[in-house]
């Protein structure tokens, strides 16, 4: 049975870290396809439900980890054929890096032959079909190619195959896009090829959070951990952040706690991942997911994104989060400097960062996992700060694992004077060039390349003694916070995952385990097509 709608998604293109069998795109066991652990993630899922709440086209479907399919053209025959009016592609956390990888799924859009070949491949199939993609890479695209170099061609597969670009939230716009209901202000057209941006910030009350209604299409495993959103947006606006930070959107209480309820009887699900940029950013937000969690008549738990300076203000949150079910948090900390924190909205002095961390870990112990992150880069750090910083890292007990990045500026929004940040007002930051091709940034202290050679310190120091915590660079890291719930999901227990996922010890069996996972859900995808 084909359907009207396809979704296709991944959380990173298929990517073999195992040298020995780098070229091996085939599934196997015995080869180790070492790909991320990494469980899905809610964007997709909420565009699927938004086109069945908003739209006539109720024949949608999600295609997750579609680049780790063995032969997936055969495979995608199953959904798709010449009456499929919509495939849609989620950029947000497939490989996107302009450089050229072997054996990745690359929609950088760069212009290599074999994504104009799998494109052309798809329409054979489909060749009715309209491509849209959307996701947090279209953000980029759409600076670039709308507001920023208008003049500029398009890549030959964007410009050839895809028919729709979407940028923002897509369960707002896909439905407006498939009806043909769009906003014509909101619509940019770049030759054939439409790109669609209605502007919506969570905190103007026009975003809304669904709840999600998953089904056989879904193929969700018995027990499976599964994203989870009780908010959308962000009220804090740090300098550095690409996301929507103009405010935010609850999720009803009455429908949060029926998803939690039907999810459970449906598919014994007891664990999640809040998808929230910061699931504590009010009090009044924690005691909801303390109400609905203590109420439930099963044990659930879960893990978040989590900004530790509310703790300082509200004390009572982590005892909360902790008889809720909370089993990690991801500590958006980024820096230790104090001139840096003012300036990037990180204002609570960082000695009382550091209480509060330890604080965590004293009140917690194992039963909470610890993530910390870092930006190297950020305007007012040095470099002698950010030795200071590693030199605590050393020397520290209390956080389970340490995820650092460098600095990286976005090109200018489109919503430029709406909110200071370094991408729109670099100047008065201190910013002394900003360069995309090749990509480069300097400010009065620290520069990209210099940086670079700082995180690659860090890496190589925390590498030698790992006393206390484990260690993820970002976009190297395999073994990262999100990890988690995969883990859970394949059965390990809390505290079995949470040394796997500090010292970075994967066993082989956890790779048959995740290989073996992601290949009983499209069995169970294709079976679903079919019933």
């Amino acid at each position: 049975m084909a359907y009207d709608i396809v979704l296709l998604n991944d959380v990173f293109s298929a990517k073999n870290i195992d040298e020995k069998h780098k070229n091996e795109r085939r599934f196997n066991p015995e080869k180790l396809n070492k790909w991320s652990f990494w469980s899905r993630y809610l964007g997709p899922y909420a565009v699927k439900q938004s086109i069945k709440n908003n739209s006539k086209n109720k024949s949608v479907v999600v295609v997750d980890y579609f680049t780790k399919i063995p032969d997936f053209f055969d495979y995608i025959k199953n959904f798709v054929d010449h009456n499929t009016k919509y495939i849609g592609i989620s950029t947000t956390f497939l490989h996107n890096t302009a450089n050229k990888r072997v054996n990745d799924f690359n929609l950088w859009f760069t212009e290599h032959n074999d994504l104009v070949k799998w494109f052309e491949q798809l329409k054979l199939l489909a060749p009715n079909a309209k491509i849209f993609i959307g996701g947090h890479l279209c953000d980029v695209w759409f600076q670039y190619y709308v507001k920023s170099r208008p003049d500029a061609p398009l890549p030959v597969a964007m410009e050839k195959y895809v028919d729709c670009v979407i940028h923002g939230y897509g369960e707002s716009s896909v439905p407006n896009y498939i009806n043909n209901t769009l906003d014509l202000q909101h619509v940019y057209y770049r030759g054939d090829t439409l790109f669609v941006s209605d502007g919506i910030a969570a905190g103007s009350n026009k975003a809304t959070c669904l709840r999600i209604e998953w089904d056989k299409q879904d193929a969700v495993q018995n027990g499976e951990w599964l994203p989870l959103e009780v908010s959308k947006g962000c009220r804090f606006g740090c300098k550095f952040c690409m996301y929507d930070k103009f405010g935010t959107t609850l999720k009803d209480v009455n429908d949060f706690r029926q998803e939690i309820i039907n999810n459970y009887e449906k598919y014994g699900v007891t664990g999640y991942s809040f998808t929230d940029d910061t699931i504590n950013d009010s009090l009044a937000k924690v005691q909801m997911i303390h109400q609905v969690f203590t109420s439930l008549p099963f044990k659930a738990e879960w893990i978040a994104y989590t900004r530790p300076d509310m703790f300082h203000r509200y004390p009572e949150m982590l005892d909360l989060m902790l008889e809720s079910g909370c089993k990690g948090v991801f500590l958006g900390i980024e820096t230790f400097n104090p001139t840096a924190a003012k300036i990037a909205g990180k204002g609570l002095d960082p000695n009382k960062i550091k209480d509060i961390i330890r604080w965590m870990k004293d009140r917690a112990g194992e039963e909470l996992f610890i993530l910390a992150s870092f930006i190297i880069g950020l305007v007012g750090e040095t470099e002698q700060s950010l030795q200071n910083t590693l030199d605590y890292l050393l020397e520290q007990d209390c956080i389970d694992k340490i995820l650092f990045e460098v600095l990286y500026v976005r090109p200018p929004d489109f919503r430029t004077g709406v909110q200071k940040d370094f991408n729109n007002d670099s100047d008065m930051y201190g910013f002394k060039k900003i360069q995309y091709n090749p990509y480069y940034w300097e400010h009065d202290t620290l520069n990209f390349n210099l940086c670079m050679e700082i995180a690659q310190k860090w890496k190589t120091e925390l590498g030698k003694t790992n006393r206390y915590s484990g260690f993820d660079q970002a976009l190297e890291g395999f073994t990262n916070f999100w990890s988690y719930p995969r883990m859970r999901s394949l059965g390990y227990s809390h505290k079995e995952s949470f040394y796997m996922l500090k010292d970075a010890s994967m066993p082989d069996e956890l790779y048959i385990k995740n290989n073996q996972w992601i290949s009983d859900y499209h069995t169970k995808l294709k079976e679903s097509q079919c019933s």
